[in-house]
Parts: C-alpha cells; structure tokens; sequence
C-alpha cells in the first residue's frame, strides 16, 4: 500500500485549514498538525464526518505526549496536535 502524504503550505489567512476541513473524507486516515491550541480545537469541532483525537500527556498506556501520539498513530487515529 503506497501512502499520499500533501503539505499544504501559504500565507497566514489564506484559509488552508478551513479548506483542509472542508475536504476531510471518512475513508482517509488525518494527521494535521497547526501551530496554535485554538486551531487544533477548530479542526476536532468543526470536522462533521471525520473524527479527532488530541495526544496528551496524561495517558495511563504512556506518560509522555510523545508516547501518546506514537500509540495513536499506530492504532490508525485521526489526530489533531500543535507543532509545540
């Protein structure tokens, strides 16, 4: 299986999350990554038809959020998640 990873990169406004969410399909798998909290709840809110989780670093099954999101990513979740 060949996996498509796109990068979208523009101006600040120039509305690349709010096309991004707007293309979101239930049959692909979503790691986006923004650089504020506030997007981050932007993208799980208003996301109808694909759902998202957040690493945190609280997790029984991993102390870090690293390890949180590692484990994510292996279990094949949608995540959303800031680049700090």
């Amino acid at each position: 299986m060949q996996s498509i990873i796109t990068i979208k990169d523009q101006p600040c406004g120039s509305g690349k999350t709010t096309s991004m969410i707007e293309g979101f399909r239930s049959d692909r798998k979503y790691l986006v990554i923004v650089p504020l909290l506030t997007e981050v709840d932007r993208v799980v809110e208003c996301s109808k038809s694909v759902p998202f989780q957040q690493p945190h670093d609280n997790d029984n099954n991993a102390p870090t959020k690293t390890e949180h999101l590692e484990n994510m990513i292996l279990q094949g979740e949608n995540i959303a998640a800031t680049h700090s």
